[in-house]
C-alpha cells in the first residue's frame, strides 16, 4: 500500500533504525517508543492483520520472533512484553500487522505502584 507507513519504511522511503531483518520480516526501532529499546516487526508484504498472513509468513514468525527476543535477552534481559493490536476495536493504529516487542524493568512507565501494567490502547495515553 502506498500510503501505510510501515511500507513506507520497509521500502526504505522513511529513515529506521534496523534492528532485525531476515527475508520475510523487518525489525525497528519504535520512532515513538513506550520505553527505550521499543521495537516493532513487520512481515514485509503487507498484510493488514496476522488473519491474513499466509502460511509461510505464519510458519517463520516463530522464527522471527525467537530471533529478535535473542537479541534482546543480550541487551536487556528477559523481562519483555510482545504485543500485537488486530483491528479497530483492539486500537491497531497502523493497518499493517505488527508485533511490539517492549523490554521492561521495574520502575519503567508501565508501572502502577507494584503493579506492572501494559496497555496499548490509545486511550491509555501511551
Amino acid at each position: 500500500m502506498n500510503d501505510c507507513i510501515f511500507c513506507r519504511i520497509e521500502k526504505k522511503e522513511i529513515p529506521y533504525y534496523e534492528m532485525y531483518e531476515n527475508n520475510l520480516y523487518l525489525g525497528f526501532l519504535d520512532s515513538n517508543p513506550i520505553v527505550k529499546g521499543h521495537v516493532i516487526l513487520i512481515p514485509k508484504i503487507h498484510y493488514e492483520t496476522i488473519f491474513e498472513l499466509n502460511e509461510k509468513e505464519t510458519k517463520n514468525l516463530g522464527i522471527a520472533i525467537k530471533e529478535v527476543t535473542d537479541i534482546f535477552y543480550k541487551t536487556f534481559g528477559s523481562n519483555i512484553n510482545i504485543v500485537n493490536t488486530s483491528g479497530q476495536y483492539a486500537s491497531q493504529s497502523v493497518p499493517h500487522f505488527n508485533l511490539h516487542f517492549i523490554p521492561r524493568k521495574k520502575g519503567d512507565r508501565l508501572w502502577d505502584g507494584e503493579k506492572s501494567k501494559i496497555v496499548l490502547d490509545r486511550s491509555s495515553g501511551f
